[in-house]
């Protein structure tokens, strides 16, 4: 999710090409996992981002590391190959930040 919201901060409509986790420590459930992310570089069509999920606080112990390559799409590939309502819902949207994505932005 904190890998896909780089992108959609960028206002850019993009697909996952690459995702690479990995767990450096257990993840107890109901943990806090503190992530932060970054857009690494863009490059033409592609997005690279990368992110560090440290338990109990910004400063606690890594427990996670990812890395992800992103490819900008037009719209058309969504209105092709996503749900008819979501692409409905999204083009009815007078504006991209209006849009709901299921996520926090630095809560």
């Amino acid at each position: 999710e904190a890998l896909g919201a780089v992108t959609w901060l960028l206002r850019i409509p993009a697909v996952t090409a690459h995702l690479a986790t990995d767990y450096r420590a257990p993840v107890p459930v109901g943990a806090t996992l503190h992530i932060d992310a970054e857009c690494v570089a863009v490059a033409g069509r592609k997005i690279y981002s990368r992110a560090v999920g440290r338990l109990g606080g910004p400063d606690g112990p890594v427990a996670v590391e990812a890395n992800a390559m992103f490819v900008a799409v037009g719209l058309e590939h969504f209105r092709s190959n996503g749900r008819p309502a979501d692409v409905a819902a999204f083009l009815a949207s007078s504006d991209l930040a209006a849009t709901r994505h299921g996520f926090e932005v630095n809560p």
